[in-house]
């Protein structure tokens, strides 16, 4: 995110809090907290729209689901009237992820392809590739694997693009567990085998966490278990369950957790799950998520039947009711929202869509001649400027041409203002229909009566012929000039430039090289061409076509 522009003191804030955000979550509140007080004081969108997402983003990592959601949706709002699409998209990843932490697949689902839609339309695959991650695990929760695996797959790709990156590195880790219980579940071991050594390989060098060796040591249990390794199994699980002691962020895992849970149950180790669920108890005491609270209290259920422990089985399926009633409340809210949000986006989207097309007429009125509807001098500089810059670097030719209209003053004078416009258009339409036709040649109206035309990686020869069609292409006009001395239509004189360029010299040295080629021109006789151009040895020599009258006019 740039924020080029704004005070040393943003800035430095800004750098600080997504590092802080994961590393020091509390100084990351205070830092947040003191963005989004600038960012009200100042009424800046881009500051409040990175501040909130920031936050909800510290109070996941903190377990606080309900300030999670809260400080996300306020965010959102602030991120479309800025048009921070990289952090709306992944605003709309993490309310995909809290709509399926409670339970909603529907309105999950329909977040995360407002993300990918987000992220498509303004290039930002980083996040795409988490969106497809998530909607991978919504369907890996479904059971339709075979799907799950083409979303894994499709983020895969996206991040092999961004190996530099550590938490994209990380990410892959991720996927290759996934991707391998997935494989698992579908009985196909040897694909599952293939996912580890990819997991193996990018686990070298990097630091990992307890919350990513739980996830690694749980999918090993369950790849030994299904190759019939059994003490292998029992080594990993022991492994698992070490390192759910010390990790921080449960709200990232906890379906990988309670899947461990399920594994655990299906291999009858019930002193294990006894175990998991008191670390569950401490970790769901304070979310009130009721999602959570039903998938836990299922794993009892299981748990309590298994034992044939027939009073506690029952109050844990009276107990799960309830907790599904609450769902089903806290669903339909979330319906309302989700609905609020997709108008609310609709609506920022055709704003900036307008935004885009009025911008783009100004920019185009801007670089426009208002007369002959060629570029402006001003497109012409900056055209410039990168062609030269692009012929030096490649060793290219770089040529310019200017050229006028003879006697033009006298056209002006005798006709009108009017018949002058009119001369000038048609000239224009020439012009425009010659750039069109001719490949790596761009022209502009430089002023009055004279334009100017760029060559890119053009032979002297070649521009030479060029010049000379255009010539010919302006006399068949036939633009009748009863005040000029010399003929009786509108003629033109070109001056041209054209060398590789040896050195960075500003592009308007070639500029008045060719307005010297032009007055040279003129000298000689109006209605010809000049041009100088390298002959050997850096030397520039000059060659001038005089028309030859009785043919050409």
């Amino acid at each position: 995110m740039d924020f080029f522009g704004y005070s040393t003191e943003i800035r430095k804030l800004t750098d600080d809090i997504p590092v802080k955000a994961m590393t020091d979550p509390e100084k990351g509140k205070v830092l947040c907290d003191e963005l989004i007080e600038k960012g009200e004081k100042m009424q800046d969108a881009k500051l409040l729209g990175f501040g909130y997402y920031h936050l909800a983003n510290i109070y996941f990592v903190l377990n606080d689901y309900k300030k999670f959601s809260k400080y996300l949706q306020i965010g959102v709002e602030y991120q479309k009237e800025s048009a921070q699409w990289s952090i709306l998209a992944r605003s709309y990843n993490l309310m995909g992820i809290s709509a399926a932490d409670q339970g909603n697949i529907t309105v999950a689902l329909d977040q995360y392809l407002q993300g990918v839609k987000i992220g498509k339309t303004y290039e930002c695959e980083y996040e795409v590739a988490m969106i497809y991650n998530n909607m991978g695990q919504l369907y890996m929760r479904l059971e339709e694997f075979d799907q799950a695996i083409y979303y894994f797959s499709k983020s895969e790709q996206l991040l092999l693009k961004f190996t530099e990156n550590q938490r994209a590195r990380q990410n892959l880790i991720m996927i290759y567990i996934i991707m391998g219980e997935c494989y698992i579940q579908l009985e196909k071991t040897a694909e599952a085998e293939a996912s580890e050594r990819q997991m193996t390989k990018w686990m070298q060098e990097e630091e990992l966490d307890h919350t990513d060796w739980v996830l690694i040591y749980g999918f090993r249990a369950r790849l030994c278990h299904a190759k019939g390794m059994e003490e292998a199994c029992e080594e990993n699980i022991l492994k698992a369950m070490e390192c759910m002691d010390s990790f921080p962020i449960f709200l990232e895992i906890w379906e990988d957790v309670f899947s461990f849970g399920d594994f655990l149950l299906n291999l009858k180790k019930y002193e294990e799950v006894r175990q998991l669920f008191e670390k569950l108890e401490k970790w769901l005491e304070d979310m009130q998520v009721m999602n959570m609270k039903a998938e836990f209290l299922r794993l009892k259920i299981r748990y309590y039947k298994g034992l044939t422990r027939r009073k506690e089985y029952l109050e844990a399926c009276a107990e799960l009711y309830e907790c599904r009633e609450i769902q089903h409340k806290e669903n339909l809210v979330m319906l309302r929202r989700a609905a609020e949000l997709r108008f609310s986006l609709e609506e920022a989207e055709g704003k900036e869509e307008t935004l885009r097309k009025e911008t783009t007429l100004l920019r185009e009125k801007a670089e426009r001649d208002a007369l002959t509807e060629l570029p402006n001098r001003y497109r012409l500089k900056a055209f410039a400027e990168e062609l030269y810059e692009k012929a030096y670097r490649e060793r290219k030719n770089f040529g310019i041409e200017i050229l006028d209209v003879d006697y033009f003053k006298q056209y002006n004078d005798g006709y009108g203002h009017q018949k002058g416009d009119e001369c000038l258009k048609t000239i224009a339409k020439v012009l425009h229909q010659f750039t069109e036709k001719e490949k790596n040649v761009f022209c502009a109206r430089y002023g009055g009566d004279e334009f100017v035309i760029l060559y890119y990686g053009k032979t002297s020869e070649e521009i030479l012929h060029e010049a000379v069609i255009l010539r010919q292409e302006i006399l068949k006009q036939k633009i009748l000039h009863q005040y000029s001395p010399e003929t009786h239509v509108i003629t033109i004189s070109q001056g041209i430039h054209n060398t590789i360029p040896k050195e960075r010299k500003s592009v308007w040295d070639y500029l008045h090289s060719a307005d010297g080629a032009l007055y040279q021109a003129k000298q000689c006789e109006k209605n010809s061409v000049c041009m100088k151009y390298e002959k050997e040895d850096e030397l520039v020599d000059t060659i001038v076509l005089v028309s030859r009258r009785k043919d050409d006019i």
